[in-house]
């Protein structure tokens, strides 16, 4: 009898203790603040640099560029001059002198000359030296060159000049020093080499184009 009474004591302690412990588990309570970032650790070194890898193999060679056009060192151009010419013929014929020092014998002898003429400073339509004024073909204008100046002359028609006077206008020359010795047969080597690049020599644009000149 007395060990039924203890048993009975024993499983009554147990559930007392069961009770408890349901009744102590309640609900999960707020996740707590997040705390702060500790501090960035050092950096960690720098890997091994790679192999390099295998060079290529070359490409073709690309073609050859085209040749370019000589330098104008040996050049020389003046500026535009105001040609102002008399106001009525004589004899014919009206002259402007353009004085130049650098025009030296040997320019005179071996030099290749060029120049050009335009009525109006627009310069819009300019003439090759020697030409025939194209409107009412009044005169020639004709050019002569010695040592320190060039003359150009407007050689008028007998039929106009009685009625025409001279007309004013710019001239501009251009003097190309020659490699070497050679007279007028350097001119003509001269001029046949332009033409061979395709440049006409009445074509006052073309020249300048070609000699890299400023118009």
């Amino acid at each position: 009898m007395k060990t039924i009474k203890t048993s009975f004591k024993f499983l009554t302690l147990l559930f007392v203790l069961a009770s408890l412990t349901v009744a102590c588990d309640g609900e999960d309570g707020m996740d707590g603040v997040d705390g702060l970032d500790g501090t960035q650790g050092p950096a960690g070194a720098d890997g091994l640099d790679g192999i390099d890898g295998v060079d290529g193999a070359q490409g073709p060679a690309g073609m050859d560029g085209a040749d370019g056009q000589d330098g104008n060192a040996n050049v020389f151009a003046s500026p535009w001059i105001a040609a102002d010419f008399p106001d009525a013929y004589e004899f014919s014929q009206a002259s402007f002198t353009i004085e130049d020092e650098t025009i030296t014998q040997e320019v005179v002898n071996t030099y290749t000359i060029l120049t050009y003429f335009s009525f109006g400073d627009s310069f819009e339509q300019v003439f090759s030296v020697p030409f025939t004024e194209p409107l009412f073909r009044s005169f020639d204008m004709q050019m002569s060159v010695s040592v320190g100046e060039i003359i150009l002359t407007e050689l008028g028609n007998p039929d106009t000049v009685a009625t025409i006077a001279p007309i004013d206008g710019f001239a501009r020359y251009i003097l190309i020093e020659p490699s070497n010795t050679g007279g007028s047969a350097r001119e003509a080597d001269v001029v046949s080499v332009m033409q061979q690049q395709g440049v006409d020599i009445n074509d006052y644009y073309q020249v300048m184009d070609y000699l890299g000149l400023h118009y």
